[in-house]
């Protein structure tokens, strides 16, 4: 390899966070200059509910090292690391922490802007073994936009303390998304984390219908979908299953998106139907969603 090719090299794995200029001679003796090319880059988000332990996970994968902003128009902080699986670099997105990707909050709205808009090749949700009831909907939420997902069940320790028993297999079976049990403060799970994004370049661990929101709510959303699909525009850069969804769920931000579909009118008039029918018969459409 030739001097310049070296030093071109060192520079990129400095700025990827892989090397500092004070270890060049310890990594290049431990795994060797080639250790540090890098054939394909990714791009990953971190996501879950407030307290899950994104912050250790983050800095676990990163070594620490992080650049810190603010999300474009917001005072809301974006913090991005770099790692490295092998041969692939890894830019990794710490999102806002988050109950649900409804726009009900300025971070809320920051992190669903940044998987719809930003579109990482994969989102790595962190789940509270202690209290899974409460992180699920954020993962039905990550899942119905049609990401890829890797979900992290962290703090087992704590779980198996409380007497809580998961069939983690299982688990992955319902989700059809890949399920790390984790000891983030440990360490523990973390070579199958890492080991999972990297099989996740070649699997679509995604599923856009992680529940079923039962015949009525479903014959309304199919009919969302009929129309929406018309709309070439719509069809090539959203979801459209989660369209419908959010349309049913009164969501103010996709009303404004679709506001310019030549479908919008034929759109509102299923759902103000759909919201009649299912208040009258069911009572609330949000509650019936949600719960």
């Amino acid at each position: 390899m030739s001097r310049d090719k070296k030093k071109r090299t060192w520079d990129i794995a400095r700025k990827l966070g892989i090397i500092c200029s004070k270890c060049r001679i310890y990594e290049v003796k431990k795994k060797g200059l080639e250790s540090l090319i890098i054939k394909k880059k990714i791009k990953v988000a971190l996501a879950g509910i407030p307290n899950t332990g994104k912050s250790v996970v983050f800095n676990s994968l990163t070594g620490g090292r992080a650049w810190v902003g603010n999300w474009p128009g917001t005072t809301v902080e974006k913090k991005v690391g770099r790692f490295k699986i092998d041969d692939i670099g890894v830019q990794l997105i710490d999102l806002p922490g988050t109950y649900t990707l409804s726009p009900e909050s300025i971070d809320q709205k920051v992190a669903r802007d940044a998987i719809i808009n930003e579109k990482p090749d994969v989102v790595v949700n962190l789940l509270n073994a202690t209290n899974l009831e409460r992180s699920l909907y954020l993962t039905i939420s990550l899942l119905e936009t049609g990401v890829k997902v890797i979900a992290i069940l962290n703090f087992m320790d704590l779980a198996k303390e409380m007497g809580y028993k998961y069939d983690v297999n299982k688990l992955m079976d319902i989700l059809g998304i890949p399920v790390v049990p984790m000891i983030a403060i440990k360490k523990v799970g973390l070579d199958k984390l890492k080991k999972y994004i990297k099989m996740s370049i070649n699997n679509n661990w995604s599923n856009i219908k992680p529940i079923d929101y039962g015949d009525d709510i479903e014959n309304y959303i199919n009919k969302l979908i009929t129309i929406l699909k018309r709309d070439i525009k719509l069809s090539n850069k959203y979801v459209l299953r989660w369209l419908a969804i959010k349309l049913l769920e009164y969501d103010e931000d996709i009303r404004k998106i679709i506001s310019s579909s030549p479908y919008y009118n034929e759109t509102m008039n299923i759902v103000e139907e759909a919201s009649e029918y299912i208040f009258k018969n069911m009572g609330s459409i949000l509650t019936h969603i949600y719960l």
